[in-house]
């Protein structure tokens, strides 16, 4: 019987340091292989966000600057009287060619200090057509189908107060920057 203690106790000093020691190795890699993947995680994370961020600056500056391209050119087709801010006729016609240039783009207008209204529009439905405020809608924003020309077919839709494009703030700003002609702004 004494043997048999000798021999168990001494399987137990072989056999439980050699447990602590898997025990602790186990432990020490479970722990350094979560803290890896908790830092790749992390850092894909980075990857992703500022992928992310890259992209949407690129698309907001594409469309920004396709935006202020058609400002420029609508300003500078004024400018050279190429496009007669008299005619609304000419002016729809021009807007729609503009607005059908990019998909980007959903509205190119013009507001006047007398309170008139003209533009084209694409609307979040996919509908395009012409937007009117003038003494002819009671200066209510009216949206008609546009069938070509710069005239307008049936009404799609009116409000029901009156619009004035003097108060909007994209005609303040240009009255900041003593645009004498009018405003125009997408």
């Amino acid at each position: 019987m004494k043997n048999f203690t000798k021999a168990k106790s001494l399987r137990f000093i072989v056999t439980f340091p050699f447990l602590i020691q898997l025990g602790l190795a186990v432990t020490l890699i479970g722990y350094l292989s979560f803290k890896n993947a908790q830092q790749t995680t992390n850092d894909i994370s980075r990857q992703l966000l500022s992928e992310i961020a890259y992209r949407v600056k690129e698309k907001l500056t594409n469309y920004t600057s396709t935006a202020n391209l058609i400002n420029q050119l609508n300003a500078e087709a004024i400018q050279l009287n190429e496009l007669k801010i008299d005619n609304s006729e000419a002016l729809l016609q021009h807007f729609w060619k503009r607005l059908q240039r990019s998909s980007h783009i959903s509205f190119v207008y013009w507001g006047d200090k007398s309170g008139e209204f003209y533009g084209a529009r694409r609307l979040i439905d996919g509908r395009e057509g012409i937007a009117i405020t003038n003494d002819s809608t009671d200066y209510k924003d009216t949206f008609y189908e546009y069938i070509g020309d710069g005239k307008r077919g049936k009404n799609i839709l009116t409000s029901d107060e009156i619009y004035n494009p003097r108060l909007r703030p994209w005609y303040k700003q240009a009255l900041k920057k003593k645009n004498k002609l009018g405003a125009i702004y997408m």
